[in-house]
């Protein structure tokens, strides 16, 4: 999707959501507008993650690196008899 096209999709799902917000604030929003909101909520958050796939890609392969450098210092100090 072109990022103009994502923008304006952005926009349109944030105003909808504030409105289903705004009858949840006054108790007036049904199931159904309950689901409605959990739906636009989904979308917005496909559409502009908090975190990328990439940035969760490099997050597993850190941790990855980070158990097998710590298997490698576990068997350092046992050679050396530290552990």
């Amino acid at each position: 999707m072109k990022d103009e096209a994502r923008g304006i999709e952005l926009e349109n799902l944030a105003s909808a959501r504030i409105a289903l917000l705004a009858r949840e604030h006054d108790g007036l929003a049904t199931a159904e507008d309950e689901a409605r909101l959990a739906a636009l909520t989904e979308r917005m958050r496909e559409l502009d993650p908090r975190v990328t796939k990439a940035e969760r890609d490099a997050l597993a392969s850190t941790a990855a690196e980070l158990d097998d450098v710590s298997s490698r210092l576990q068997a350092i100090r046992s050679r050396f008899g530290l552990g």
